[in-house]
């Protein structure tokens, strides 16, 4: 069993499926479900559902909507003593708004919560754990304190989180062995169109590794040894929320267990597409190893 700590987000997610074609200015009839999301979150849920010890270190306000995160995220067998609760801030939330197909049509994201999360408090509570993830969603300065108390020898996971938030990775880029990016995040940080140059200027950067995930397209890995595209799996889709979350979860799992980059890659992608199929941020079972 290999130990992880996740560092990052850990909220609500409101998600709305309208009925039917989506009507700008106007009201959309839809089904609204509320589940616990964040990035960190759902990555720690991911591998604990694959065999993992997780501490989840995040913030959450001391509000309904803290308390309902603690509970369901402990429920899943994540350890959550690490979670500060922050008195008098609101618990951050995702919402979002799908077409009838599962296709993200909007989404916002209320993040101030994170904007106090000390890097270097986090390094402290994630002491003696071998592996790290983080995502961008704690604040630029937050990550670098993260990465500067990392101790020797530990494995450093972060994920982009999007176009905005990517930048601030940017700093902690030669501390990280592997970044997971979708195309968008890739080409903005790397600054050209081309995908696989852009995963050679990341890993020119300092980066170890590098992932790009091209939803229905597979994803583009690159290391020390070339950068290899792997195809898409068959999908049908229910709801896009979380997939790159699961994608995260069951490839690092596979690299926790020895497998190499491209193998671990293979199962993060198959993850992602049984995840596709559920509606919530993680509704996939476990990917069979």
């Amino acid at each position: 069993m290999t130990a992880w700590a996740a560092i990052g987000a850990a909220h609500l997610d409101r998600i709305a499926r309208s009925e039917g074609p989506v009507a700008l200015g106007s009201s959309n009839p839809a089904e609204v479900a509320t589940s616990p999301g964040g990035v960190a979150r759902n990555v720690a849920e991911n591998l604990v559902r694959l065999g993992n010890q997780v501490r989840l270190i995040s913030r959450v306000g001391a509000d309904e909507a803290g308390r309902s995160v603690l509970a369901a995220t402990r429920a899943a067998g994540v350890d959550v003593s690490e979670i500060e609760i922050v008195a008098g801030a609101s618990t951050a939330g995702y919402t979002a708004l799908l077409d009838p197909a599962g296709g993200l049509v909007v989404a916002f994201a209320d993040m101030a919560i994170y904007d106090g999360f000390d890097g270097a408090w986090a390094a402290e509570a994630a002491d003696g754990v071998p592996h790290w993830f983080v995502d961008a969603n704690l604040p630029a300065r937050a990550l670098v304190d993260l990465a500067a108390g990392k101790p020797p020898g530990t494995f450093l996971a972060a994920d982009a989180v999007s176009v905005a938030k990517s930048e601030r990775l940017r700093a902690v880029f030669p501390a990280l062995d592997l970044i997971f990016a979708n195309r968008d995040e890739a080409r903005a940080l790397a600054a050209t169109g081309d995908l696989t140059e852009a995963a050679g200027r990341l890993r020119s950067a300092g980066t170890g590794a590098v992932i790009i995930t091209l939803g229905a397209d597979g994803a583009l890995v690159a290391d020390a040894s070339g950068c290899t595209r792997l195809p898409p799996e068959a999908a049908t889709v229910r709801d896009v929320t979380g997939a790159g979350d699961a994608l995260i979860g069951a490839t690092l799992d596979g690299l926790a267990r020895g497998r190499p980059l491209l193998d671990a890659t293979r199962l993060g992608v198959v993850a992602a597409t049984l995840t596709l199929g559920y509606e919530g941020a993680v509704g996939a079972p476990p990917t069979k190893r």
